[in-house]
């Protein structure tokens, strides 16, 4: 009865006036031909599908669909509102060179399965469009919650999940064993789509970048992410990807306003690729996004370990290849870096507030801060614990360690309350009363030797 409708719809069709030429109509009737064989084969709501053409054609229908335990081998898109969830239940790639799973419906969740990467240099998941151009083109309202990301058979992977649009979580996802040679990895991409975005409570792997916002034009002009919230994951890089892949960072912003790094446990990163510096905010517009900016980040109660090379947070305010925006605020609060060789390095000025405060630093070796270029840095530094290493603070080669070169990058708002041990190599100048200055090789009895918490007082993380 449905294809006599189909039909008997099609013949009026013809009749109009202005009717549609032969190639025009024989379109009409294999997309209708299309959406009947899939109102066909598509489960009803809610039944449980247990093989790979009727969850593509329960995916083209939208609903709620419950997947069996097994495994589904196709590229599936969801073009529909749906809820998908599968304990048991792997989507593997038909075709290795295209996603897994694709998603380009508003009100999509995908809970408790697993998707396998196809080939190791391409994208698991993928969320939208990095060319759409318009914000409301892009996916919105998308959760992936208890969803394992498995890499490719042949090894390693590119990309976990590739997120672009509006209001798009992951909780408690794991993103495990991503791994490349000579090009950046990543468990998370954030990139085309206002926001917000949210990671938490989740296991991110990856060689590159475990999580990357921007390092591609967006294709909508004039948009940056924004509200983006980093929290509770944990963020490392297993021992094995020394040999396996490329590391460069833990956790990397080249554009986002308002972006929250808060109670993550980033665990690992080393000098390969890149000198090893752990959280990096860096403002590209990959030289044709004037717009593209870094703005109010704030890094939050986060305890970073096995990241001894480069800086803790490694900053550049301005593009220095091309036009952008300026990072004018940001915040590095109540973090414990504990095997740190480095603290906090600023290139190209942050513009209104950089705020560092109650953070521990028990083994820098290297410089607390480092700064060059401008524009001039309003700096609170106060109730910190570290070292100075063996130059403490630097600029730009023109003055000496210490305050003289603080003085010369920025304008002090406050420095007071740190506990700061001075080292073997030099005493650096610091401002007037920065709080309590120990000897070389006092700072150690002073700290839990396993928390590095201070015994006594209220400076640290």
């Amino acid at each position: 009865m449905k294809l006599k409708a189909a039909i008997a719809v099609l013949l009026l069709l013809a009749q109009a006036p202005q009717s549609p030429t032969p190639a025009q109509l024989l379109d009409q009737l294999q997309a209708t031909l299309d959406k009947l064989r899939a109102s066909l084969t598509a489960p009803a709501p809610g039944a449980t599908v247990t093989d790979a053409a009727a969850l593509g054609a329960a995916l083209a229908a939208g609903g709620s669909i419950t997947l069996a335990p097994g495994t589904y081998a196709g590229n599936f898109t969801i073009s529909k509102p749906t809820k998908l969830a599968g304990a048991g239940a792997t989507l593997t790639a038909a075709d290795g060179f295209k996603p897994t799973l694709t998603v380009a419906a508003n009100g999509v969740e995908v809970r408790g399965l697993s998707v396998r990467l196809g080939k190791p240099d391409r994208d698991a998941i993928v969320v939208g469009s990095l060319e759409a151009t318009s914000a409301d083109a892009q996916p919105h309202g998308v959760l992936f919650e208890d969803v394992n990301v498995l890499p490719s058979l042949e090894g390693g992977g590119h990309r976990g999940f590739a997120l672009h649009g509006a209001d798009i979580t992951l909780r408690r996802v794991s993103v495990l064993g991503f791994y490349e040679k000579g090009r950046d990895s990543q468990a998370v991409w954030i990139c085309n789509g206002p926001g917000p975005y949210a990671v938490l409570d989740s296991v991110l792997e990856a060689t590159g970048e475990n999580i990357l916002i921007g390092g591609a034009t967006p294709g909508i002009v004039g948009m940056n992410p924004a509200n983006i919230t980093i929290k509770g994951n944990t963020i490392r890089k297993p021992e094995s990807f020394r040999t396996l892949g490329t590391v460069k960072n833990s956790v990397e912003a080249k554009i986002g306003i308002g972006v929250v790094i808060e109670g993550n446990t980033i665990d690992g990163n080393w000098t390969d690729g890149q000198a090893g510096s752990t959280i990096v905010i860096t403002v590209r517009g990959q030289g044709n996004c004037p717009w593209c900016t870094v703005d109010d980040v704030t890094i939050r109660g986060n305890t970073v370990r096995r990241a001894p090379d480069g800086f803790s947070v490694n900053v550049l305010g301005r593009d220095d290849a091309g036009p952008s925006g300026q990072l004018r605020k940001l915040t590095i609060d109540h973090n414990l870096f504990a095997d740190a060789g480095g603290g906090v390095q600023v290139i190209n000025g942050v513009a209104d507030a950089l705020t560092i405060t109650n953070n521990t630093w028990p083994k820098i070796a290297g410089r607390f801060l480092q700064f060059s270029g401008g524009p001039r840095t309003p700096i609170t530094f106060s109730r910190n614990v570290l070292r100075t290493g063996s130059y403490g603070i630097m600029g730009d080669g023109s003055t000496g360690p210490g305050l003289a070169s603080l003085l010369a990058n920025t304008a002090i708002v406050e420095f007071a309350g740190n506990v700061i041990e001075m080292t073997p190599e030099r005493t650096i100048a610091l401002p007037p009363a920065p709080g309590q200055v120990l000897k070389a090789g006092a700072l150690a009895a002073l700290l839990d030797p396993t928390t590095f918490k201070l015994l006594a007082g209220g400076a640290g993380y």
